[in-house]
């Protein structure tokens, strides 16, 4: 059995990275730079370059609404153990 001061950490671990994520996507490229979108979802994004190229801020958002809209609908919660928690690991997959 998982502490919940581990789950918690872990959590955190992950709200971390997915916020680095966020972050350099956002500063990693200038204005005027337009990232290759051809072949994104049908290549092996396997390095961070590669997977900065297809990142967008559009869709950054739109995955953060909709985690928003899942919060808001089981309580402003996606807390481990709870329906939201399983609604966004649903939403990800």
């Amino acid at each position: 059995m998982i502490s919940s001061t581990s789950r918690s950490r872990r959590l955190g671990t992950v709200a971390v990275a997915a916020g680095s994520l966020v972050a350099a996507s956002l500063v990693s490229l200038p204005a005027s730079a337009a990232p290759a979108v051809r072949g994104c979802d049908s290549r092996t994004n396997n390095t961070t370059a590669k997977l900065l190229e297809c990142v967008r801020v559009e869709g950054v958002m739109e995955h953060l609404e909709a985690l928003q809209a899942i919060a808001d609908a089981n309580g402003g919660n996606r807390a481990s153990d709870t329906p939201g928690y399983q609604a966004s690991v649903d939403y990800v997959v």
